[in-house]
């Protein structure tokens, strides 16, 4: 089936033509800052490019999450870092996104006031003694959080999700990946998206 593929320049279509491709829209974005020095700069320097791109997976895997029907995938430097299919249930779609079985995951549903809280935790298993509880999580127990379907980013409960996951990997002999995914649905009129110019930090 044709498509047309557009090449957006100051926000205006150029040099439409008729490509194949698959049903649904594909968005591709390179060279973002190529014009911007003082972008270019920062980005050059120390580890900034690799946590940059972390954050860019992190988002990605966020959507993924959260939009069960979605299918979408991330390249750097034209290798595949992820890419996770359509779902049809939010367990599945986690499942997709993370590559942890659906099987690992407790599903807890609370509600607290007006807001709704879904919770996808490792499930509890008796502890083991001996295994010591790790100190450090090397990028390895992510912690997804959304309000009303937007991805977000709470220290608190991040820190407090973290601990646990922690403490659930010492009692998971050969889990290398751990992750606990938190969905908030509340009134739209008691959050504040406006803390932070990324608006990826909320006020209740």
């Amino acid at each position: 089936m044709p498509k047309f593929n557009p090449y957006i320049a100051l926000g205006e279509p150029q040099n439409i033509a008729s490509v194949a491709g698959n049903n649904g829209t594909t968005v591709t974005a390179t060279d973002l800052f190529k014009k911007l020095p003082v972008r270019r700069n920062y980005i050059l320097k120390g580890n900034r490019k690799n946590d940059d791109l972390k954050k860019i997976e992190h988002l990605v895997r966020s959507f993924g999450i959260v939009v069960s029907d979605l299918r979408i995938s991330l390249y750097h430097n034209n290798k595949m870092i992820f890419i996770k299919p359509a779902a049809q249930t939010m367990i599945d779609s986690i499942r997709k996104t993370v590559d942890i079985p659906a099987e690992s995951f407790e599903h807890i549903k609370s509600s607290i006031g007006n807001a709704v809280i879904d919770l996808w935790m490792p499930k509890a298993v008796e502890p083991m003694n001996d295994m010591p509880l790790p100190s450090e999580d090397h990028g390895n127990y992510k912690v997804y959080l959304f309000m009303n379907r937007r991805p977000v980013s709470d220290k608190k409960i991040e820190k407090s999700v973290k601990k646990y996951l922690l403490l659930a990997a010492s009692q998971k002999q050969g889990v290398k990946q751990l992750c606990g995914i938190i969905c908030i649905e509340t009134a739209k009129d008691e959050i504040d998206v406006n803390l932070d110019p990324n608006k990826n930090t909320v006020f209740l």
